[in-house]
């Protein structure tokens, strides 16, 4: 089962729905591709389609937890991470020096520096669109 949470804002717009089912269109699709998907749509209030702070920029997180291993990892207030939930889920499963105990939570710059080594690096996830309608956020 996934449950999807596309933000919240004042509008209804049947393009969820849609967005939601094509994330989900393939049979063997695993939860953070499906994620990832709903990350890249602008539809949702997540990763692409973010909206911008009171500051005018965007700051997105996400987490990843399994069962296998009890194994968790989240990112959070990265502005130029795609798919933040990819860089949650290799923070997760990854495997640390033998000497230092592995990280779970990374923030800002040093979680984009963790997603620039492991090549999840994006650009500034500001979309155009938003800073229009988002206008006021900086009068």
């Amino acid at each position: 089962m996934i449950a999807a949470h596309g933000g919240v804002g004042f509008r209804a717009d049947p393009s969820l729905s849609v967005a939601c089912a094509d994330a989900l269109r393939d049979s063997d699709v695993d939860v953070v591709s499906a994620v990832s998907s709903l990350e890249d749509n602008p539809l949702f209030n997540c990763g692409y389609g973010s909206n911008p702070t009171m500051e005018g920029t965007v700051e997105c997180e996400a987490g990843y937890m399994s069962s296998d291993g009890f194994r968790f990892g989240a990112v959070g207030a990265v502005s130029k991470i795609k798919n933040p939930c990819r860089v949650a889920r290799t923070l997760a499963l990854s495997k640390g020096s033998e000497n230092l105990i592995d990280p779970m939570v990374l923030v800002g710059p040093g979680a984009e520096n963790y997603a620039r080594k492991q090549g999840e690096i994006g650009s500034d996830l500001i979309l155009w669109c938003h800073i229009f309608r988002f206008s006021f956020l900086k009068s």
